[in-house]
């Protein structure tokens, strides 16, 4: 209860950014080949997840985590809407692992009011489940619409 939840982003110092580029990546390509990936670049901005100040990562709980990563997901939506007045398809993997019942409904009447379309996996039919939602079942690669056919 009461959980302050913030992000900080720390951008890649740009100053004389196209000369160290340069000068680094000659250092260093031989072993980005080797890796198969760069490592210079925005990709290595930070970016650091906190909850009541602290890192999220080392002392938040599994469910914390999940929780933060949707609410941040949230956010991506709202901003999506407001630049372009476009509803997103959310698609949430396993919502019922790890999170409580409680931040689950706070979750939901957030996400799923903003979206036209969600998908939603979970291993049991979820609590908030609507009789016009559809529920799909997933068997051996095979997709049914009618637990009977399994």
């Amino acid at each position: 209860e009461g959980e302050n939840y913030q992000i900080n982003y720390k951008k890649t110092d740009i100053s004389n950014y196209k000369n160290k580029l340069r000068t680094d990546f000659e250092k260093i390509e031989h072993k980005e080949k080797k890796l198969g990936y760069t490592l210079l670049g925005q990709h290595t901005d930070s970016i650091s997840f906190l909850i009541n100040n602290l890192d999220l990562d080392s002392i938040g709980s599994e469910g914390q985590k999940k929780s933060f990563l949707l609410f941040f997901k949230f956010a991506q939506i709202l901003n999506s809407k407001i630049k372009s007045d476009f509803k997103p398809v959310l698609l949430i993997d396993d919502l019922n692992s790890e999170i409580d019942n409680k931040r689950q409904i706070i979750l939901i009447n957030n996400l799923l009011s903003h979206c036209d379309q969600s998908f939603i996996t979970s291993l049991k039919i979820p609590f908030f489940y609507k009789e016009n939602d559809k529920i799909f079942y997933v068997n051996n690669g095979n997709i049914f619409e009618n637990k009977e056919k399994l």
